[in-house]
């Protein structure tokens, strides 16, 4: 489902943010993707679907090569792939059903389906039963700023099921939530995930929330593959290796060396 060669990408300042990745991702399988900032995680889900332009390397998603795919190729590659981000980016101001029949435009390019009173019965229905899948069909009226954090990222996930995706990538989907919500939002997200056999990327950087959730584990830091293996076969020790002081303190230089030449990973 995802195939990924030898993969790098440089930022305008000569620092390979990602150097020599490969990685493969059966159909139906969820992977944690570990390493603290600027190890490299965010800049590989961009890279999956041509969000950033890869330096070298092969990308195939689904069956498509996204190298060197056409702007058609790669607008169909991702109405598939669906996206849960740490910034949630609902539409603070229309209802929380409009914002999850959102997730259809991709595929029904109908601009009627922008809010729920003016869009098609179908759409309604499907939304609300992706509202009723996270535990959200009482709120669907509500405007989405009149909700909490964690209610605002399972909307997030709704309209993400809306799409009807068959990959997924979620980058640090917990992050910004406190512990009780992020613990809710990972159990829908898994949840959905494995009742739909999606094939899952989510980035973490909590190693107690990759131990819970994660089956197999990939590791990245400074833009290297560190390792890659099933989380029964990791060490605590392995995992915490990933965020020892020397390798956070080099990479936290690297993040400002970023910052200062003004690039937005």
């Amino acid at each position: 489902m995802i195939s990924v060669r030898d993969l790098s990408h440089r930022y305008p300042d000569g620092t390979e943010a990602l150097d020599g990745i490969n990685l493969t991702v059966d159909q139906g399988e969820a992977i944690v993707l570990l390493g603290h900032n600027a190890s490299g995680k965010s800049t590989l889900l961009k890279a999956l679907t041509r969000l950033i332009e890869p330096t070298a390397g092969a990308i195939s998603l689904d069956g498509t090569a996204v190298t060197g795919a056409t702007a058609r190729e790669l607008r169909d590659v991702r109405r598939r792939v669906g996206t849960v981000f740490q910034s949630i980016n609902l539409v603070d101001q229309v209802s929380v059903l409009s914002n999850v029949g959102h997730g259809s435009l991709g595929r029904t390019d109908n601009p009627r389906n922008w809010f729920a009173w003016t869009s098609s019965s179908t759409v309604r229905d499907e939304a609300m039963v992706c509202l009723e899948r996270v535990g959200l069909a009482p709120f669907a009226s509500r405007r989405a700023d009149q909700l909490s954090g964690g209610q605002r990222q399972r909307v997030a996930i709704a309209r993400m099921l809306m799409q009807r995706p068959t990959i997924v990538l979620a980058d640090e989907p917990v992050a910004a939530l406190d512990p009780r919500a992020g613990r809710e939002v990972m159990d829908v997200l898994w949840q959905v995930v494995a009742e739909k056999s999606l094939t899952l990327v989510c980035t973490l950087h909590q190693l107690e929330l990759a131990e819970a959730y994660g089956d197999r584990v990939v590791a990245l830091q400074r833009g290297r593959l560190l390792l890659d293996g099933h989380m029964r076969d990791l060490s605590r020790t392995d995992l915490a290796g990933l965020y020892s002081e020397d390798s956070e303190q080099a990479d936290s230089a690297e993040n400002s060396q970023h910052d200062e030449a003004g690039v937005n990973r």
